[in-house]
């Protein structure tokens, strides 16, 4: 039976797979082009809302399988999209197979980080990582130690990631494609995760990841490109019993890139420095013995600064958003609750274009959610989720609509 229901997921994730895949370039994040990505006076505020309910966290990075994802409205053109899939099946005592797959699109759309893992050991562990691509040249191929599991809080993980490995060798020309273009050195990504309960009461859960520069080069168009980034998710939270808690969550992504004309004594034709952070200091506790009352506090950040030779071509967008918030999930039976949340701060946005400014603002964002949980202990938790503008409420009213869920398989 155990067999038959490791299939069964098997096949889901496939049919999952296969219609939420991207392009074939799915492990590197490291994307060289230069893009003009900005964001919206209140998208901060609309990530905010499209978040699973804080009381959910522990109990998803604590699973072994299981399905998670979030999609929601940001502007007319455009949604907020978070899935995760995760799945492992224990061979034997000592060897297990792992999969992980993700995708966080918020600013830009972002393509599936896929992983495949075989683990071998008990308590102390060591894996093959990687994911094979159709166009061999963008597999990716790596190794991880790790101590513990995750399920026990107890996990800490290292791994190095070895992206492209074969580009230069299978970058091959054809009727598709010319070949005169390399990496001057594998693309590399470091990552370190853990998932730990301290003094039994503080809960921490860490994901760093690091891919140190990277240097591509393009003989057809004489120049190189270059790409380094860093991202960390990062939740400490503090249980004071079994009713209440605190804690905060914070998110990093940096970004630089450069394009440069191959006679390494020119000037640097383009450059970019991109930031998205998020710190969000938040509490829960329950309340009426049923009820479930979160209240917090988040910071929001985003700047894209484009600098070239060309002035015509510079680029500088900046964000920043601070908001109080508060997120009720009301009983209503065993298996449904009430969600209602209300969100209320500031922002200044500022967008210079060409050495233009084209925006150069500030205001007040008010944002109320209304939607409705229906959950099942240990089979699935899922949102509707309504966001109702309420600083332009003369205006309009409806401001989109947000699915939420997590499976566990």
């Amino acid at each position: 039976m155990k067999s038959i229901s490791f299939l069964i997921k098997a096949f889901c994730l496939l049919i999952l797979n296969f219609i939420m895949a991207p392009s074939t370039q799915a492990q590197f994040n490291g994307d060289f082009e230069i893009k003009r990505y900005y964001l919206g006076e209140e998208n901060f505020y609309d990530w905010k809302a499209y978040q699973t309910p804080v009381n959910w966290d522990k109990q998803w990075f604590t699973t072994k399988n299981g399905m998670k994802s979030s999609t929601g409205s940001i502007s007319m053109e455009e949604f907020y999209i978070f899935h995760e899939i995760k799945l492992q099946m224990d061979l034997s005592d000592h060897i297990s197979f792992l999969y992980k797959q993700q995708q966080n699109s918020f600013f830009r759309p972002e393509d599936d980080y896929k992983e495949a893992e075989f683990r071998f050991g008990k308590n102390i562990y060591y894996s093959v990582i990687g994911f094979p691509t159709y166009d061999k040249k963008y597999g990716s191929v790596g190794h991880a130690i790790s101590l513990g599991e995750a399920e026990n809080l107890n996990f800490v993980r290292f791994s190095k990631l070895d992206q492209y490995i074969v580009y230069n060798e299978k970058n091959v020309e054809n009727d598709r494609q010319s070949a005169n273009d390399y990496y001057s050195a594998t693309p590399v990504l470091y990552r370190l995760q853990s998932n730990y309960l301290l003094f039994d009461s503080c809960w921490i859960n860490i994901d760093f990841k690091d891919e140190p520069e990277t240097t591509f080069i393009d003989d057809d168009k004489a120049q190189k490109s270059h790409y380094q980034g860093r991202e960390t998710h990062l939740q400490l939270e503090w249980q004071f019993d079994s009713n209440s808690s605190a804690g905060i969550k914070v998110m990093q992504d940096h970004e630089t890139r450069q394009t440069i004309p191959d006679d390494s004594s020119a000037n640097i034709d383009s450059d970019q420095l991109m930031r998205l952070e998020v710190y969000d200091l938040y509490m829960g506790f329950t309340i009426f013995d049923t009820d479930y009352l979160s209240l917090g506090f988040m910071r929001g950040y985003f700047q894209n600064l484009i600098t070239d030779n060309n002035d015509s071509e510079t680029y500088d967008f900046l964000l920043t958003s601070d908001q109080v918030y508060s997120k009720w999930q009301w009983y209503l039976d065993d298996n449904s609750d009430a969600l209602y949340a209300l969100q209320a701060g500031t922002f200044k946005i500022f967008k210079q274009k060409d050495q233009e400014i084209e925006l150069d603002n500030d205001g007040i964002q008010i944002k109320a959610t209304i939607g409705i949980i229906f959950h099942e202990a240990e089979k699935y938790d899922l949102v509707l989720n309504s966001t109702w503008d309420l600083d332009l409420i003369q205006e309009k009213q409806w401001d989109g609509g947000n699915v939420q869920f997590i499976f566990y398989f």
